[in-house]
């Protein structure tokens, strides 16, 4: 099972984390190119609620699922199935939930892990820390309903060092660097 750190927020809100080895450095590219991080992005309220409210979100799975003969279900009964499917209130059909837990809850991540020693019960968790971080930093121009829940949003390096920095400040260094030398779209 991989482990990730979470590294930093772009200036896009999007948190980026590194997976991590058995030994806890990180893991390079092996063929010598950019090492990606995992990446995931803010959803707004106004499109979780779409997602979560409107049968529409989900008519181009519908259509091919009746064009391969998978179901006879008219739209919105196909998507009231899939809603039932869901796990909770940020969740909706379809959600790809890759790396959020990893990168703002679990605690095998050196950075919850640090946060979470630190941190009295009664306290905000991680996640919640971050959120206000985000919200609270004037090179990310977000609103506050812009954070209603998190999506994978891929695997790529950052363009530019962290708006907020999450992890150490000499792995950050270390990976600035590499990339420095192996992504030609990274620029300090």
């Amino acid at each position: 099972m991989s482990t990730y750190i979470t590294l930093g927020v772009s200036k896009d809100g999007e948190i980026f984390g590194l997976e991590l080895k058995d030994d806890g450095n990180w893991r390079k590219n092996p063929l010598g190119y950019s090492t990606s991080c995992a990446v995931i992005r803010p959803v707004n309220k106004e499109t979780l609620s779409y997602y979560r409210d409107d049968p529409e979100s989900v008519l181009d799975d519908w259509k091919y699922a009746v064009e391969q003969d998978r179901t006879h279900d008219s739209l919105q009964e196909y998507w009231e199935d899939l809603l039932a499917d869901t796990d909770g209130e940020e969740d909706w059909p379809g959600k790809d939930n890759s790396f959020v837990y990893d990168l703002l809850e679990d605690d095998s991540n050196p950075s919850v892990a640090a946060y979470n020693a630190t941190s009295a019960a009664e306290k905000a968790t991680y996640r919640e820390s971050v959120e206000w971080l985000i919200q609270n930093c004037d090179k990310i121009g977000l609103e506050p309903d812009a954070m209603a829940t998190w999506e994978a949003a891929g695997c790529f390096p950052p363009e530019e060092p962290f708006a907020i920095p999450l992890a150490p400040t000499e792995l950050l260094e270390q990976y600035y660097q590499h990339l420095e030398k192996t992504c030609k779209n990274f620029h300090r």
